[in-house]
Formats: C-alpha cells, sequence, structure tokens
C-alpha cells in the first residue's frame, strides 16, 4: 500500500513539472534546442556549451530540469553571444526553471554551469523559439537609412528590441516607399503588447535623416494619416526604452488625391505654372513634401485674346473650403485683378476686356490639404499642335 500512494506521488509530482514546462512555453513556439547531459560529482567538466541558432527575431523560452544533486545558488543556465560574453543568465535553485530572452536572429551558445563540483546529476535543456512576427517582411540589418528596407506592397512588418550580443540590441528600424504624386496615406499600425510605450516612436523621415513628423506607438493598434506629395520617404521605427521589444506591422493604404491631375509638380511658381491646355483643370494642393515643405500655391497660365475675358469656376473639395485659402487672376507682372475666397463650392473670378497676353490662375493655401476641380472659360486661346509654345489653329473657350 506505501509503494502505490508513492507510486501514486511520485505520478503526480511528474504531472505537475510536465505541465509548468508546457503552460512556460507559448503555444506557437518552434522547438529550435533539445540538449541533455550528466555532470560528475567531485570531477570532470564545470560546464556544457549547447550552440543555438535563432531563426528569426523572438522570444526565446529555456527551460532547464536538473536533478536536486544540482541545483546550488551557483548552478546556473547562461546564454552567450558569439564572443562568449553572457546575455542573460538564471540560477538553477529549483527544477525545472524556466527563463525567457528576446534574442534577434543570429547564433549562441547556451551554456549551463556549476560553481562547486559537488553538484552533480542529470539535466536537460530545452529551448523553443515564439517569433515575434510571422508575417516579418523586413530584411536585417535595417538599422540604417542607407540599408532601409523596401516592400511592393507597402507592407512594413517586423521587430524590435531584441539581443543581438551581450550590450547590443535592435533599436532602429528604416522602411523606404515611393510617392509618384499628392497622395493620402493612411497607417494601419499594430504592435506587441511587449513593444507599446510613449518611448516606441513611428517617424516619418527623408533621405537627409531628417525627422518630418512622428506618432508614438503607445496602443496594440492604432491610425496614423499623413497627406505627402510626390517623392522618396522613410519609415523609422524606433525604441528609447531598453526594457520594450516585440513585433509590429504597418499596413499602408495610399489613394491619390486627384487623377487624372493636370499639374505638372512643382507649379508653385511663375516660371512653373502649367499651361492651360483643357477647359477643366484637375489638382491638389496643401500636401507636405520631403523637404518638410507644404505645396501651398498652384499656378496655371493661359493667353488671353485682346479684350477678353478670363473666368474660373473652382470646386474645392470640403478640407479645403476656408476664409485662409483663395482663388486669384494675376497678370503678368503679379498683380491680382480678381479673387475668391474658398470659404465654399463653388466660387468663382472674372475679369474682362483684358489686354492681349499671359495671365495666371492662382489656388494659394494656408490651411487643409486636398483636390479641387477649375473650370475655365472665356477668350481663352489654347495651344495647338506643332512645335512647343506656337499657337496653331487658336481655339477660344467659350461659356
Amino acid at each position: 500500500m506505501v509503494r502505490k500512494e508513492n507510486g501514486k506521488w511520485t505520478g503526480l509530482a511528474v504531472f505537475l513539472c510536465l505541465a509548468l514546462v508546457c503552460w512556460a512555453v507559448p503555444a506557437d513556439a518552434q522547438l529550435i534546442g533539445d540538449w541533455s547531459g550528466y555532470f560528475t560529482n567531485l570531477g570532470g567538466a564545470d560546464y556544457f556549451d549547447h550552440p543555438m541558432d535563432v531563426g528569426q527575431d523572438g522570444s526565446v523560452t529555456l527551460v532547464t530540469t536538473a536533478d536536486s544533486t544540482f541545483l546550488d545558488q551557483f548552478s546556473s543556465t547562461r546564454v552567450l553571444d558569439q564572443n562568449g560574453d553572457t546575455i542573460d543568465f538564471t540560477l538553477l535553485m529549483e527544477s525545472p526553471k524556466t527563463f525567457v530572452v528576446p534574442l534577434a536572429a543570429g547564433s549562441y551558445v547556451i551554456r549551463i554551469g556549476r560553481g562547486l563540483q559537488n553538484k552533480y546529476g542529470n539535466y536537460s535543456i530545452k529551448a523553443n523559439l515564439a517569433p515575434a512576427n510571422v508575417g516579418a517582411t523586413e530584411t536585417e540589418n535595417n538599422d540604417l537609412i542607407s540599408s532601409a528596407n523596401t516592400n511592393p506592397n507597402n507592407l512594413f512588418a517586423g521587430a524590435i528590441g531584441h539581443i543581438r550580443a551581450k550590450d547590443v540590441k535592435d533599436l532602429s528600424d528604416y522602411y523606404r516607399f515611393t510617392l509618384t504624386t499628392d497622395t493620402n496615406v493612411h497607417f494601419d499600425l499594430t504592435t506587441a503588447d511587449t513593444l507599446v510605450s510613449s518611448n516606441t516612436v513611428l517617424s516619418l523621415r527623408n533621405g537627409s535623416d531628417t525627422q518630418l513628423n512622428f506618432t508614438y506607438l503607445s496602443a496594440p493598434s492604432k491610425t496614423w494619416d499623413l497627406f505627402l506629395a510626390a517623392g522618396i520617404y522613410y519609415l523609422r521605427v524606433y525604441i528609447a526604452d531598453w526594457s520594450k521589444y516585440g513585433g509590429y506591422t504597418t499596413t499602408t493604404t495610399t489613394t491619390p488625391a486627384v487623377s487624372p491631375s493636370s499639374e505638372t509638380e512643382n507649379n508653385d511658381t511663375f516660371a512653373a505654372a502649367n499651361p492651360v491646355k483643357k477647359k477643366l483643370l484637375l489638382g491638389s494642393i496643401g500636401y507636405m513634401r520631403n523637404t518638410g515643405f507644404f505645396d501651398d500655391s498652384d499656378y496655371f497660365s493661359c493667353q488671353v485674346a485682346q479684350g477678353g475675358t478670363l473666368s474660373a469656376e473652382i470646386l474645392p473639395a470640403v478640407t479645403l473650403q476656408s476664409l485662409t485659402n483663395v482663388i486669384n487672376i494675376r497678370d503678368g507682372s503679379g498683380v491680382r485683378l480678381d479673387y475668391a475666397y474658398l470659404s465654399g463650392s463653388p466660387r468663382s473670378v472674372s475679369v474682362n476686356n483684358l489686354d492681349a497676353g499671359i495671365y495666371y490662375l492662382q489656388v494659394s493655401r494656408a490651411v487643409g490639404q486636398g483636390a479641387y476641380q477649375i473650370n475655365v472659360s472665356g477668350n481663352v486661346i489654347l495651344p495647338g499642335s506643332g512645335i512647343a509654345g506656337s499657337i496653331i489653329s487658336p481655339l477660344l473657350l467659350s461659356e
């Protein structure tokens, strides 16, 4: 009866130990190491090394099981980098003993050792990797802007804050994306709980690595909207808190401000004005360039016949409707001949009895961003076919 009772208690103890081990390892973990060995009493090696390869950034859970004769305050399991330096360790004063280390992709060594030779017995170590982001698109190392990653679908997914070596962590990730026109850019941001912090920052940068805008990854899920002009841009994920690590995903949705556009950026000045070639003009304004400055003015040029009229009706987006935004008609000297505040839609300007010459429509904004449509009418001569800049078979716009 005593043996049966002891057998029951022994079986229960084994069951509880196995349950603790299973509970400690994440369900999606991958077994990347399974080692065992024996320490001889009062002789033999004082430590054993086991090489371990980590295929991608993630949390490595190490579970060490050892005989009670080996447990001691001087017995330990350590993670070493390629230089043999200790990244982290745990003391083996109980069995099983579990500890978790966030490691970057790379090669490491697991060392189990004793401080006293009279500590002996069997041991086993299991290493399981829980990837930080199974959908990662980043290719390490992308710590610098010169090594920024790209993705055809502008899906930027990776992991950050994992240890590469003693006192060395992956603290910065760069990604590059290109816009070919004024664009509404929407980011859906997903961040691991272990990474969420006001010290985890996603910033927009230009090719000089100058910060143009930023947001904190202070919640597991959030959105970020930017209104950007054509150009090359960079995203940088950065952590200032060494205790933070984990995966993140930035899904990007891009919507052109207007399509097709009548503008050929940059048309901010008289000299760069786009010629009016059709009665209908489509444009956009208020989008930030990768210089950090905004597109605040759009110019369109047209030739008006002697004694003619130039009229324009503008339909601005709701986001452009403001008393601080305006449409102007200017002559070749820059003198304003008529204007209308974009306080609603539509808004109109018109000038009569003009001398023959070149005149300009100017859309100017101080707040907001968005698309606009301009309907041009009057005695405007449209360029015909032939040598650039010549007027062949003039066409007159009329109501």
